[in-house]
């Protein structure tokens, strides 16, 4: 409530527009990798799901790389399996976006070699 509070009206609309925008290209980025499938058909603001050729390469590549990984799916619905949630916020860096993506074209080589 406080950090809300100290962002203030215009504050907290800039970080609205930097979630949208960057899990948007996120998200977009990822559809354009082979063999990721975003689930999510409709608008979004900072989180998405997505099925994963190799989601324990994906989070453990994520690890590697000093990345919070994304959310395996299958724990709480054991039916979706190699299904993440991926969540994009303020907090995360032109450089941390691009490692993911990167993270995620890796975790993709894995599953070829498999």
């Amino acid at each position: 409530m406080i950090y809300l509070l100290a962002l203030g009206r215009t504050g907290l609309k800039e970080i609205s527009t930097q979630n949208i925008q960057k899990a948007y290209y996120v998200k977009q980025k990822l559809a354009e990798i082979p063999d990721y499938k975003i689930l999510n058909k409709k608008p979004i603001y900072n989180e998405f799901i997505v099925e994963c050729p190799n989601i324990e390469s994906l989070i453990e590549q994520c690890k590697k790389k000093d990345l919070l990984p994304p959310l395996k799916i299958s724990k709480y619905y054991p039916e979706m399996k190699n299904v993440a949630l991926v969540c994009v916020t303020e907090v995360n860096s032109k450089q941390s976006i691009n490692n993911f993506l990167e993270a995620a074209r890796i975790a993709l080589k894995d599953e070829k070699v498999s």
